[in-house]
């Protein structure tokens, strides 16, 4: 196994997650448009489009979340893997 090459996806997936959440934070948590500010004839559209907001900031968030416990798994493996392959030398050596 190539523990450098997995540490570097490791590494790319948390910066997904870092970027992610960022993105939750700054921008999708900002949005705030109800069927109040859409105005009496498209209530029912800002409404539909607040529900679909929230549910976009929400699977956003499970993204980043999946995204940094795949990168903690990964480099997990990798440590993982190196400590083995070290017990494999010194017991060749």
């Amino acid at each position: 196994m190539d523990s450098d090459g997995v540490r570097s996806v490791a590494r790319r997936y948390t910066s997904a997650a870092h970027l992610l959440e960022g993105a939750v934070r700054s921008y999708l948590s900002e949005l705030r448009f109800t069927g109040s500010t859409a105005g009496r004839a498209y209530r029912a559209e800002g409404d539909e489009l607040h529900a679909a907001l929230v549910r976009l900031a929400i699977g956003v968030e499970q993204w980043s979340r999946s995204s940094a416990e795949i990168a903690a798994v990964l480099h997990a493996e990798s440590d993982r893997q190196v400590q083995a392959d070290q017990g494999s030398a010194e017991l060749i050596a």
